[in-house]
This record gives C-alpha cells, sequence and structure tokens, in this order.
C-alpha cells in the first residue's frame, strides 16, 4: 500500500513486490544486445527482488555483450549473466 508523499518510482517497487509475492525464482530479460545500462538495471533489479521480497533470480540476455569494454566489464563485476540461444534465429 502507498504512503503519502511516496515517490512514483516507491509506489512502483512496492506494486512490483507484490506481484513476485509468492514467486520463488524469476528470469530477469534485459533487452537484446545489452548495453552497459541494460545490464545494471536488471542487477539493480535482481538486487531489490533478492533483498525485499527474498526472490531468487537469473539474468539472461539474447544477442551480444558485443563490445569488449561491456563484455570485460561484466567480468571484472563478476555479472553472473547467460546468454539465450533461440533455435532458428
Amino acid at each position: 500500500m502507498s504512503e503519502p508523499g511516496q515517490s512514483r518510482s516507491a509506489r512502483h517497487l512496492e506494486l512490483l513486490l507484490g506481484i513476485v509475492n509468492n514467486i520463488d525464482r524469476i528470469l530477469i530479460l534485459p533487452h537484446n544486445d545489452p548495453d552497459p545500462d541494460a545490464v545494471a538495471s536488471a542487477l539493480a533489479l535482481q538486487y531489490l527482488l533478492a533483498e525485499r521480497s527474498n526472490v531468487a533470480s537469473q539474468i539472461a540476455y539474447r544477442g551480444l555483450i558485443g563490445r569488449a569494454e561491456n563484455n570485460g566489464g561484466c567480468v571484472l563485476a563478476n555479472v553472473n549473466i547467460s546468454a539465450v540461444m533461440v533455435p532458428g534465429s
């Protein structure tokens, strides 16, 4: 339930957490060929789901993390992210 003076983002977060309340595990899919912003957003969502609702998650993407510095950043930050292979595409 939203509190008076609560920001729009906070209300949306509370709505999302209410939706996933009875879910044990979720798959987070950023857009295809994710850039650092998409990866960071997925990581933030993963953190919020784990900390606020105890929901386990996996981040997966379709396409490539093409730029070497983006891929290297994921490796250096120890980001657990998986490529999704779609048959016939």
